[in-house]
């Protein structure tokens, strides 16, 4: 699985659909995406409100009223109370009943959300901290009074409406496949996508040479900023600190965790084999035993035991599993965030490691690293095949640099996201998959 945010409302999973948008977070990617991200995983979409073609599958999804109105775009998730459906504002144009009141009220809460950013970074800047990053801090507070004061103040372009789960009375959900299609679409700018079935859009994606299975475009800044509770401005500000302060990163397997100097650090292939050969003999030897697997310890709580100070509250962890040298694993890659006593994944994603698919210059840069040289010495006291375990452990060490070097493009990814503004996009992790979403 790939990133989430969580998102990723972003995790990716939810990173997997806010991520692409305001990013409510992956969630894992496959939001893998694929978490968090996420940030997810995972995948985050744009989408449009209008009147659904009366032929074809349409590539948009559609809320059914109980006032007998309904209303077109993509459904990004869920939680306790609310739907919510991201529209193209153009398209909703003189709408009436539920769906007017749903957009007057999105309207009112991004002015909401101005005050907050706006009475937020002012008290930050009166503390004596936060010198990396009161830059940041000092432009949001004059964008955000700017904005409160009407100074170029304009219509986003799409939004995010919040509908109450019992004003809906039916769904008809379009499906991961077809959300691209539309979010390319409206990148495109395609005209009235909403109105236009799948297929034709597919046709006019083809002849714009749009290849629409690709990652989607990011539209997250084209939608209104929506309040923030105390767990998403903490979770977005433990991102800018990470950015901009300290990045506190840990690498390893289930057996031992590590800190490292950077996200761009490269895994110790040697190590990470090594403990993996160990792992796979201890979990031999208990089912010699009797029958059951060596209990692994959780790696998330052996980062934060590693953690000495108290403003430490947040990290980014990347875990590779495998199952004995050469055999099969993934790399899962979190970003973790203390809230009160409790820890949560905001991203996360889960990359295969595929010995089948890896470049032979990679395999050459770990066939040549002393480090991997070394776990020869390991696997022939095993009483393995030294030639074929040695062959088996460079495919496994380049196949997982491979995987961390996507975990890392997906990380980056989520983190860029939020190191400009701090209202938008929005960041979410709990928030139900749309995936979940029963067809009725």
């Amino acid at each position: 699985m790939a990133s989430e945010p969580a998102a990723d409302f972003g995790i990716t999973s939810l990173n997997r659909w806010w991520p692409k948008l305001p990013s409510l977070s992956s969630a894992y990617t496959c939001f893998s995406r694929t978490q968090v991200g996420f940030w997810l995983v995972f995948i985050a979409w744009w989408c449009g409100c209008g009147v659904l073609a009366d032929a074809g599958e349409s590539a948009f999804d559609t809320a059914h009223l109980r006032d007998r109105t309904k209303c077109v775009g993509i459904f990004l998730g869920r939680d306790a109370q609310y739907a919510f459906l991201a529209v193209r504002r153009a398209a909703v144009g003189e709408a009436k009943g539920s769906l007017r009141s749903y957009l007057n009220k999105a309207d009112e809460d991004e002015k909401v959300a101005y005050q907050q950013l706006r009475d937020r970074a002012q008290a930050m800047l009166q503390e004596p901290d936060h010198n990396e990053y009161r830059f940041l801090l000092e432009q949001e507070l004059d964008r955000a009074s700017r904005w409160l004061s009407g100074e170029g103040r304009m219509p986003s372009e799409l939004v995010i409406l919040s509908i109450p789960l019992g004003d809906v009375i039916k769904w008809e959900i379009a499906g991961r496949e077809n959300h691209a299609l539309a979010t390319w679409a409206w990148r495109k700018q395609i005209d009235a996508p909403e109105s236009i079935d799948a297929n034709k859009l597919r046709e006019l994606l083809q002849q714009a040479n749009v290849d629409w299975k690709q990652d989607l475009p990011d539209l997250g800044s084209r939608f209104q900023a929506m309040p923030q509770n105390g767990d998403e401005w903490r979770a977005r500000m433990a991102i800018v600190r990470y950015s901009r302060d300290r990045e506190i990163e840990f690498q390893g397997t289930a057996s031992m965790m590590v800190r490292v100097g950077d996200r761009n650090a490269q895994a110790d292939i040697g190590k990470l084999l090594a403990q993996g050969v160990q792992q796979q003999s201890q979990d031999l030897l208990g089912e010699l035993l009797d029958g059951r697997k060596a209990k692994r310890r959780d790696w998330l709580e052996s980062c934060r035991e590693m953690l000495k100070e108290e403003r430490d509250d947040y990290f980014r962890a990347s875990c590779m599993e495998q199952e004995g040298v050469g055999g099969d694993g993934f790399v899962e890659s979190v970003f973790v965030v203390r809230f009160g006593n409790d820890w949560k994944p905001i991203w996360k994603s889960k990359v295969p490691i595929d010995i089948r698919s890896v470049p032979e210059t990679t395999q050459k840069q770990v066939e040549n690293d002393p480090q991997i040289r070394s776990l020869l010495t390991l696997v022939e006291s095993l009483g393995v095949g030294s030639n074929d375990v040695f062959d088996r452990a460079v495919k496994m060490g380049a196949a997982t640099m491979q995987a961390q070097s996507q975990v890392n493009q997906q990380f980056e990814f989520f983190r860029q996201r939020y190191q400009h503004r701090l209202d938008i996009p929005v960041l979410r992790w709990d928030v139900t998959s749309p995936d979940r979403l029963p067809r009725r």
